[in-house]
């Protein structure tokens, strides 16, 4: 998973790039509702944030490895180790799930949009690089390379009828993103 350097660098990566910020801008924007799960959450300085912003929601984190578990405790937020492709969190729990910069590196990213959507109460927000971004990609390999066309077809398989879906890009010099807003249209 990772080790104290790299999560040093994701760490400096953050401050360095205006790209994470402007990002991180847009999904504060788009959070619905008093919960929020955050899929992939790495070290947790995107929630540690959020929750700076909007101290009234209750935010938890959800890794793959408990590697980063010291800088959760630091930052007081509640990080889950579970994988995205089976997410151990009960139907509809939170009212938004984020997961940002995640799915690409997930093998079956078709099982982890059905999990999010699944765990979603109202809103999955999804991102994703535009293209292949490895030069530019201190972390774990990507195993999808995500355009348009081949994210809109893979969300078109994993939503169903009761949800509805907006898709747009946020462009920026150093990493354009995807981002899909899945709406749930009941609430289940």
């Amino acid at each position: 998973m990772y080790d104290h350097s790299m999560l040093q660098d994701l760490e400096e990566g953050w401050f360095f790039y205006d790209h994470a910020w402007l990002l991180l801008h847009e999904l504060i924007k788009q959070i619905k509702g008093s919960s929020l799960l955050d899929v992939g959450c790495g070290t947790a300085i995107a929630l540690s944030i959020v929750k700076a912003v909007k101290p009234h929601l209750c935010v938890q984190g959800l890794e793959p490895s408990s590697d980063a578990s010291p800088i959760w405790g630091m930052r007081g937020i509640d990080v889950k180790v579970g994988s995205a492709t089976a997410i151990p969190f009960q139907n509809n729990e939170f009212d938004t799930v984020i997961s940002s910069h995640v799915i690409e590196h997930i093998q079956d990213d078709l099982l982890a949009l059905k999990e999010i959507l699944r765990v979603a109460k109202q809103r999955a927000i999804i991102v994703v690089p535009f293209g292949n971004v490895d030069e530019k990609n201190p972390g774990t390999p990507h195993l999808h390379y995500y355009n348009r066309i081949n994210f809109k077809k893979l969300l078109n398989n994993g939503i169903g009828t009761d949800h509805k879906l907006q898709l747009y890009s946020l462009p920026h010099h150093h990493i354009d993103n995807l981002i899909a807003i899945i709406d749930k249209t009941h609430h289940g």
